[in-house]
């Protein structure tokens, strides 16, 4: 309903707007980077047991991400 609202708006307005699809994890880069990292958490061979071993894990493999990665998908921003 609200998303109707905001159509007509824009067009009352004259407001062109994209068309985007709704939670697109291709059009959303750091999906892409998230999606890294919990590959590599899951590639641990102990799991982290609590909040703050997953934030020290997530800390940790945030420094792994190979940088090219990091680049092609932010690129286009």
């Amino acid at each position: 309903m609200l998303a109707g609202v905001c159509q007509q708006f824009l067009q009352d307005e004259g407001i062109d707007a994209m068309d985007w699809p709704a939670r697109s994890p291709d059009l959303n880069p750091i999906e892409h980077v998230w999606d890294i990292m919990s590959r590599s958490i899951h590639q641990r061979h102990v799991a982290p047991q609590t909040v703050q071993e997953l934030a020290d894990a997530l800390v940790q493999e945030s420094f792994f991400i190979e940088g090219y990665k990091c680049f092609c998908y932010f690129s286009w921003l």
